[in-house]
């Protein structure tokens, strides 16, 4: 169950920064169809990150769809730290900004 979040871009811009440093867990792909729906991207995900807690929040934006937690044992709903799916190569990115 899945809820679109409606953070704001200042969050989104701190993760894309982060992304850059975060932890490589699938690496790109060539020749690969564009992830275009959610549900895709959370199959996706899901079939290759091992979490202990499923993410429950997500956002989008033109190059990737943002998973609010999955990296940690507790429910993470403030995108403190999360994983990103690359729509273009299917490439997935955690970061962490929590202090």
């Amino acid at each position: 169950n899945l809820e679109l979040s409606n953070m704001g871009i200042e969050t989104v811009e701190k993760i894309k920064k982060l992304l850059a440093s975060g932890s490589e867990l699938a690496k790109p792909q060539e020749d690969v169809e564009v992830i275009e729906r959610i549900e895709e991207a959370f199959d996706f995900m899901n079939m290759n990150v091992n979490m202990a807690y499923v993410p429950q929040k997500y956002l989008e934006d033109d190059k990737f769809f943002y998973f609010s937690g999955g990296t940690t044992s507790d429910e993470v709903l403030d995108f403190s730290s999360g994983i990103a799916v690359n729509k273009k190569d299917r490439s997935i990115t955690s970061w962490d900004f929590r202090p």
